[in-house]
């Protein structure tokens, strides 16, 4: 997992042509692109552009994929992503091959991670995710989540 802020992606775009791609993408993005999934490279490199309103830590799960890995990017809006490795979850949906997920079992030490605009995170097929976790209230926030095949 990596967690950083947009200024240093120059850093992370040299370890892959894909991630240099993605993150072009995301340079490149007008907040006002609707939500929904966006096209980058066919099913190589694609966007989806999320507005939702953060909810309490109890309501979310635990993910990971496998064919691809997350870059998560606040557009506007705050919120907290719990990370775990996945090694230290325990499975609660088996892994889904059409829709590329995993769903597990809270985690009893996972880190939490603050989402504000201009943050993003790698999540990689080893690295157990839960997005979407309020700050205090409810919030509503603007992101988006690039996949790219690995």
């Amino acid at each position: 997992m990596i967690f950083d802020t947009l200024p240093n992606s120059s850093f992370y775009k040299k370890l892959s042509p894909n991630l240099t791609q993605a993150f072009a993408w995301i340079d490149g993005f007008s907040p006002s692109l609707s939500d929904g999934r966006h096209e980058i490279d066919s099913d190589e490199i694609y966007a989806l552009v999320q507005s939702y309103e953060t909810l309490p830590p109890g309501e979310k799960k635990f993910e990971s994929h496998r064919r691809y890995l997350d870059i998560q990017f606040m557009v506007s809006g705050s919120e907290i992503i719990y990370y775990a490795p996945t090694t230290e979850l325990k499975i609660a949906t088996p892994y889904d091959e059409k829709k590329d997920f995993m769903l597990y079992v809270d985690s009893n030490t996972p880190t939490p991670l603050r989402f504000e605009a201009g943050c993003f995170a790698i999540f990689f097929p080893q690295d157990g995710h839960k997005p979407g976790c309020l700050i205090g209230e409810p919030a509503r926030i603007k992101k988006i989540v690039v996949k790219v095949r690995i």
